[in-house]
């Protein structure tokens, strides 16, 4: 899988960031959910962690709830 993902230009932890972003993105908009809980259905250690990585994927807008 890492070879045909490197021959498309890609890799497995961008495509692995990608969704999650996408799941960030509707959990954020779509629900009620708290940060704390959507922080750990995507596998953060810490909410402050999926901040950071929201941030990050989305040019430094904060997730908001």
């Amino acid at each position: 899988m890492n070879r045909r993902l490197k021959a498309a230009g890609t890799s497995f932890r961008t495509v692995l960031d990608e969704l999650r972003f996408e799941v960030a993105r509707q959990l954020v908009s779509d629900t009620e959910l708290p940060l704390a809980q959507i922080s750990a259905a995507l596998n953060f250690s810490e909410p402050a962690a999926f901040t950071r990585a929201f941030q990050r994927w989305s040019g430094s807008i904060s997730p908001q709830k």
